[in-house]
């Protein structure tokens, strides 16, 4: 009897404040999943004339919803289990629906599609086997990336930024103080060894040099210098490490790139992924960059205000004016014999308390923003990419001091080169 009376309590609670939110705002609790619903909604209404065809739609609509993490392997394993006792069920738990309206949506929708449709169970039994032996594979690949690489020196680590204003002055115009709100950043920029176990390549081009070690990885030898910058990515290239990234955490990705077509001969794992065409959607209500769970590339307006010690900085440097102080800082054209060295050799910016090194110099870090320099897309934070361009910011190695601060420039997304990595952020609620 207490059981039922607390499910009953839970019950009603969640419709309390289903309603309640959706009443305040019914567009902020379903954007995140339309163009999910969309696709999968019209899968399932097609009108199929034999058994194989609707069998194929109900396996595509299963295939999305395994991409986005709806489903996982827990709901294979129930889902198979069942198919092999002859048994066709749902395989989003009805549990799951009391706490998640992407799965109250889809069970719903499968749950309707079961009920009034002949499905082939031994053919979702096969695609269910085989979707759950490639999620297997895919995890002990990461798994074992990530277990020859665990004993190589530098952990990724990330510390708060408060939140406050960013302050931008344009020649003989008023200036723009921006709001921006708390996130958590990298306290370096990506390292060789990140990308070695995310991705099991690795694409920088400074791999070699005197800090150079070899690791086997799935049976061949990676070079890499563990503790400098990955480079020679693509910003596409960046994005797929960072949901892998956000999958390895259990976050959800921010970058939604099922509506994406990749150019032939271009991978992420190598760097070199490039756009064909589509549009890169956000995982967030209403597609709200700042609104999204996992990792992300901070934006243009972000990386200004951490270059400038969370707008605490009016200087022309983090540290000061001191041009002779630059060494002890920046890894850039006086003192870095024209390549990347290991991160966190010289001195951090201080951020309560927290360091957080090679802001100025090394390698340039992309930014998510399109080739809109302090324009509207200011006054939006830049959340939102508007051409096949992004923003490099910050300095690098090869720079002279002049340039090391407050030059920004855009780059081609698809462009890879040696002098840029990425540093990723996430949003603190």
């Amino acid at each position: 009897m207490t059981n039922r009376f607390f499910l009953f309590l839970k019950s009603i609670a969640f419709l309390f404040a289903f309603i309640f939110i959706n009443c305040l705002n019914p567009t902020f609790i379903f954007a995140n999943s339309k163009m999910l619903e969309t696709n999968c909604s019209k899968a399932l209404s097609s009108t199929h004339k034999n058994r194989n065809n609707r069998t194929e739609a109900l396996k595509a609509y299963l295939g999305t919803l395994l991409e986005h993490q709806i489903i996982g392997s827990t709901e294979l394993l129930i889902f198979i289990d069942d198919l092999e006792r002859g048994e066709l069920n749902n395989p989003i738990q009805k549990e799951k629906t009391w706490i998640s309206i992407d799965a109250l949506i889809h069970w719903e929708e499968i749950q309707n599609y079961l009920n009034h449709t002949e499905l082939d169970k031994t053919s979702l039994l096969e695609f269910a086997k085989k979707s759950l032996a490639e999620k297997q594979r895919i995890t002990e690949q990461r798994e074992e990336a990530s277990e020859e690489t665990k004993d190589i020196a530098q952990k990724m680590e990330f510390f708060p930024i408060p939140s406050g204003n960013l302050k931008i002055v344009k020649k003989k115009k008023k200036a723009v103080v921006l709001p921006i709100q708390s996130f958590e950043a990298m306290s370096t920029p990506v390292m060789q060894k990140n990308w070695v176990e995310i991705m099991g390549e690795n694409p920088s081009m400074f791999k070699k040099g005197e800090h150079s070690i070899a690791v086997d990885i799935h049976g061949r030898p990676i070079t890499m210098q563990p503790e400098n910058p990955a480079e020679n990515i693509t910003v596409w290239s960046a994005i797929v490490f960072l949901n892998r990234l956000s999958e390895k955490q259990g976050l959800k990705p921010t970058f939604d790139l099922s509506g994406i077509e990749w150019k032939s001969g271009t991978a992420a794992e190598d760097g070199s992924l490039d756009l064909e065409s589509g549009e890169i959607k956000i995982n967030a209500p209403n597609g709200d960059y700042y609104l999204s769970e996992g990792y992300r590339l901070p934006t243009l307006a972000e990386q200004e205000y951490m270059l400038q010690a969370a707008g605490s900085s009016e200087c022309k440097y983090y540290f000061g004016n001191d041009e002779d102080e630059l060494e002890n800082h920046a890894w850039y054209r006086e003192n870095s014999g024209k390549r990347t060295h290991p991160v966190a050799q010289l001195n951090p910016m201080i951020i309560n308390g927290n360091g957080f090194y090679d802001t100025l110099g090394n390698v340039r870090e992309w930014v998510w923003d399109g080739d809109e320099i302090h324009s509207k897309a200011e006054k939006k934070l830049f959340s939102k990419m508007k051409s096949t361009y992004h923003k490099i910011d910050g300095g690098a190695y090869f720079k002279e001091f002049p340039e090391l601060f407050g030059t920004i420039y855009g780059q081609e997304s698809g462009l890879r080169c040696l002098f840029i990595g990425f540093r990723p952020v996430r949003t603190l609620n």
